[in-house]
C-alpha cells in the first residue's frame, strides 16, 4: 500500500489529506471518502485504506482545517460539524478533484462516500461534479432534507449518478419517518437511488470504535459499497470479467483447500500443503487464542499445536465475497466447525462453532496464496491488522 499525507492549498488555507492506492497496477478508479463528525484518526485511516486494497485511489481529507483541528475531541464534535457548510465543502471537494485529475495513477470516473455528517456531502458531490462522479455512498448520514433551496432531496435528478443511502433503524437524526420522506422524494426526483434501513442498528454502527459499532451492519455496509463502485468504476471488459471469473474460482478453491488439509485424511493433517497456501511473510490471527502468528514458522507451530479433528469433525468454509484488484484480493467468508457426537444411539454431526476468515491474498508466480487470515468467532469484529 502506498499512502502518504499531501497539503492542498484552497482559497481559505491548507487542507491536510491523507491518500492511499494498491502498490500494484493502475491507475485505478479514485475514490473520495468524506469524514464522520468526529474528524480523522487512524480508524478513518483504516477504513481508506481497506477500500484502497480493492483497487481504488482514496483521498480522505480534513475538513476542520479552517478550525485548525487535527484531533478532535468527541465533547468538541457538535461545534466543530456546525462550522462547515455545503459551499465549503464544495469548495474542498474541487481542490481533492483537481489534485486527482492531475494524478497518472487515477482514472475516471470517480466515487464518493461519507458517513454521518458527511453524508450529505457524499452525495452532493455527485451533483457539484456530475461530469466526474458516477457513484455516491452515504451511510447513517444526516442534514439531507432541509429547507434550503439546495437541500439534497430537491437535487436528486440533477446528477445521473448511482446513489446509495444506508439509514441505521434507530437514528435520532434521521427517523424512520424522516427516511420515508426522504424516499419518496427521491422517487418524486427520479434519481438513481437506493435506501435501506439496516435492522438493529444505531446511528454510527460502522464504526469499530464506537459502542453502537454492529458486526454484519458494518458488513453489509462494506459489502453494498463495494457493490456500488464495482458497479459504476471498474468498467471490466469481456476479458477481465473472464479472468476475475477464473481468479475468484481459484480462491475459493484455495479456501476449500484450507479446510480439507486442516482436516486431512483420517484425522491427520497436512501441515506442509496447509503451509503451501500462504506466502513466506504471511500472518494468521486465531480468535481462539487470541494471537497472531506472523512468518513460516509461527504459522507451522499454529497448524502443529492444533488439537485436529481426528476425523471425528469437520472444517466448511462458504459464501465467500471476493474483491480482486489486479494481483491483490480480499476476501471474507463463513466458517463452521462440526463436531460428531452420539445423539439417540448414532454419531451425527452437530456446530460446534462459526465464525468468519478475513483473508488478504496476493498472485505469486501466477498462484493466488494468502498474504494473511483473521480468524473470528460468531459475529465479532475482526482485529486490527498483524503491526508490520
Amino acid at each position: 500500500m502506498h499512502e502518504e499525507l499531501i497539503e492542498l492549498a484552497t482559497s481559505d488555507g491548507v487542507m491536510a489529506t491523507f491518500v492511499c492506492q494498491p502498490e500494484r497496477g493502475g491507475p485505478h478508479p479514485a475514490v473520495i471518502m468524506f469524514m464522520d463528525a468526529y474528524g480523522i484518526r487512524d480508524e478513518l485511516r483504516d477504513m481508506a485504506r481497506r477500500l484502497a486494497s480493492s483497487g481504488y485511489y482514496v483521498a480522505l481529507p480534513n475538513l476542520y482545517y479552517r478550525a485548525g483541528v487535527v484531533d478532535v475531541h468527541a465533547d468538541d464534535c457538535a461545534g466543530l460539524a456546525a462550522t462547515l457548510s455545503r459551499p465549503h465543502v464544495a469548495a474542498d471537494t474541487a481542490a481533492v478533484m483537481g489534485f486527482l485529475d492531475a494524478q497518472a495513477a487515477v482514472r475516471g470516473p470517480y466515487g464518493t462516500v461519507g458517513y454521518c455528517m458527511s453524508g450529505q456531502y457524499a452525495v452532493n458531490a455527485a451533483h457539484w461534479f456530475p461530469a466526474k462522479v458516477a457513484a455516491a455512498a452515504s451511510f447513517h448520514g444526516t442534514g439531507f432534507t432541509t429547507d434550503e433551496a439546495d437541500s439534497w432531496h430537491l437535487l436528486g435528478k440533477a446528477t445521473d449518478a448511482e446513489l446509495y443511502f444506508g439509514f441505521a433503524e434507530q437514528d435520532r437524526y434521521m427517523s424512520l419517518d424522516m427516511v420515508a420522506d426522504f424516499r419518496r422524494e427521491l422517487d418524486r426526483a427520479g434519481a438513481r437511488a437506493e435506501v435501506e434501513i439496516y435492522p438493529g442498528t444505531r446511528h454510527g454502527f460502522v464504526f469499530a470504535g464506537r459502542s453502537v459499532y454492529h458486526a454484519r451492519g458494518a458488513d453489509r455496509h462494506w459489502e453494498r459499497l463495494h457493490a456500488l463502485l464495482n458497479r459504476c468504476l471498474a468498467r471490466p471488459t469481456g476479458e477481465e470479467m473472464i479472468v476475475t471469473t477464473t481468479d475468484e474460482e481459484a480462491i475459493r478453491r484455495l479456501c476449500g483447500q484450507y479446510c480439507h488439509y486442516l482436516d486431512g485424511t483420517g484425522g491427520a493433517q497436512d501441515i506442509d500443503a496447509l503451509l503451501a497456501l500462504f506466502t513466506d511473510d504471511a500472518w494468521l490471527y486465531s480468535a481462539r487464542q487470541g494471537v497472531y502468528f506472523p512468518g513460516r514458522e509461527q504459522l507451522r507451530a499454529f497448524f502443529q499445536g492444533y488439537s485436529g479433528t481426528k476425523g471425528k469433525s469437520k472444517h466448511l468454509s462458504d459464501n465467500a465475497v471476493i474483491t480482486i484488484a489486479g494481483d491483490t484480493a480480499s476476501a471474507v467468508s463463513d466458517w463452521m466447525y462440526l463436531r460428531q457426537v452420539a445423539q439417540d444411539g448414532a454419531e451425527v454431526l452437530t456446530v460446534a462453532a462459526y465464525g468468519r476468515f478475513h483473508d488478504e491474498l496476493v498472485r505469486v508466480s501466477g498462484e493466488w496464496r494468502i498474504q494473511s487470515r483473521r480468524i473470528t468467532k460468531g459475529n465479532e469484529a475482526p482485529v486490527a491488522p498483524h503491526p508490520a
